[in-house]
């Protein structure tokens, strides 16, 4: 099959639950813990729901792993790799730095991906393009921005 059809099922599920999670930056949310600081929020849960949903119903035998504890399993040699919201803590604390992150498998090997930052736009690559991004920044050192959060009082 050709990628472009998946590249394009990945972009409208982006798509869809990144302006969900925009629609809803600023309302309540429920949070929990995975770990000591490894956060996810019911819009974590929901944004995950609706990319596996819209991509299930397109790919039924494909094989689905996503972050919050979805794992669909079927032998098929293509499998879908889904972050509802890469940057939760940002979307936890209602900072509008995160994207939505999907990627396709097959046979082992990442062959699309897609990411939706909902502040800037969509990118997407097939296995070429990715390729020729790793050779740019290797080598490269990489600064990360950290969200730091201090709570006072109750």
């Amino acid at each position: 099959m050709d990628i472009s059809y998946f590249l394009t099922a990945a972009q409208a599920g982006a798509i869809e639950a990144g302006d969900m999670l925009k629609k809803n930056i600023n309302s309540p949310r429920e949070i929990e813990f995975k770990g000591a600081v490894n956060l996810v929020t019911n819009f974590d849960k929901y944004a995950q729901k609706l990319i596996f949903q819209y991509l299930y119903s397109r790919f039924p035998d494909h094989d689905f792993l996503a972050e919050e504890g979805l794992t669909k399993e079927k032998g098929s040699e293509y499998r879908w790799i889904i972050d509802p919201i890469d940057g939760t803590t940002n979307y936890a604390h209602k900072f509008p730095v995160f994207c939505v992150s999907i990627a396709l498998e097959r046979n082992q090997e990442v062959v699309m991906g897609v990411v939706y930052g909902l502040l800037y736009s969509l990118y997407k690559a097939d296995r070429r393009v990715m390729a020729e991004i790793l050779a740019m920044i290797s080598g490269v050192t990489l600064t990360a921005v950290v969200l730091t959060t201090v709570q006072i009082g109750s």
